[in-house]
């Protein structure tokens, strides 16, 4: 990794823990029984999964062939943060497919010495349910705010 990915790396995790910290607030100081309570989580929650680094992750393995250091714990992360939200019932199926395809690709590399092939196309399968995930959660909050979905918009 370079200086400037460690740096990024840092700043990705600082904004993780803030965002985690907010959501659970948010879900606690709401009782979960409100929409905006509800809101207010979903919003948090989805900072932290689009903001993990897990787009950067997916790039360096399919590009480098090696694993990342953070790789298994940015999966995790994403998984927990997933299943704990109580997203939009519009939401919530997608949720569940992507923890589920961050939970595969986390086991496939937690080992000493992981099948580079295979952590790849776990990975880029991962990765893909992650945009199919913050995609469909950016065009609810579009629509809850009011304004005209942005379906093509969402890339990087």
């Amino acid at each position: 990794m370079t200086p400037m990915h460690v740096r990024r790396a840092v700043r990705t995790a600082g904004l993780s823990l803030a965002a985690l910290t907010a959501a659970f607030a948010l879900a606690a100081c709401g009782g979960g029984e409100s929409k905006d309570a509800e809101q207010s989580a979903a919003l948090a929650s989805l900072g932290l999964i689009e903001h993990s680094g897990f787009h950067e992750l997916d790039e360096s393995l399919t590009k480098d062939g090696k694993v990342p250091a953070t790789a298994h714990t940015t999966a995790k992360h994403i998984q927990a943060v997933a299943l704990a939200t109580d997203w939009p019932e519009s939401l919530a199926d997608e949720a569940k497919t992507m923890a589920t395809a961050m939970d595969t690709y986390a086991k496939a590399i937690d080992t000493d010495s992981p099948d580079i092939k295979k952590a790849t196309e776990l990975s880029n399968a991962a990765h893909k349910a992650w945009h199919d995930f913050t995609s469909a959660a950016w065009n609810y909050v579009y629509k809850e705010a009011g304004l005209a979905s942005a379906a093509g918009d969402h890339s990087h």
